[in-house]
């Protein structure tokens, strides 16, 4: 079964997601968007003094207009052995805490 796993910190084990028949790496934001015409570059794991954050950090690419590629930076949602990435709207973090606020 093929799985992906991120490493962290040498003292901490890697996660690994490993696709299933209810969800698989290919789905996680909502089936219908994906992960909203983006393409994922990195997830960026912040450790804070209240809650750990990963940040999804992926690019859209434009293929009709190169020069108006953009980025989609969104905190990944992940427990029950998901991982989803939320609506994009705004959102504020605090990067002492860790804490994220959706708007």
């Amino acid at each position: 079964m093929p799985c992906l796993a991120v490493l962290g910190p040498p003292s901490q084990p890697p996660i690994t997601f490993r696709p299933s028949t209810s969800h698989s790496l290919l789905d996680i934001a909502q089936p219908e968007t994906k992960t909203y015409g983006s393409q994922s570059t990195m997830m960026l794991k912040v450790v804070g003094t209240k809650k750990t954050t990963v940040i999804f950090m992926a690019d859209q690419w434009r293929p009709e207009n190169h020069s108006d590629g953009r980025y989609l930076w969104m905190p990944a949602e992940i427990g029950a052995g998901k991982l989803w990435i939320p609506t994009p709207r705004p959102w504020s973090f605090d990067v002492r805490t860790g804490e994220v606020t959706l708007k």
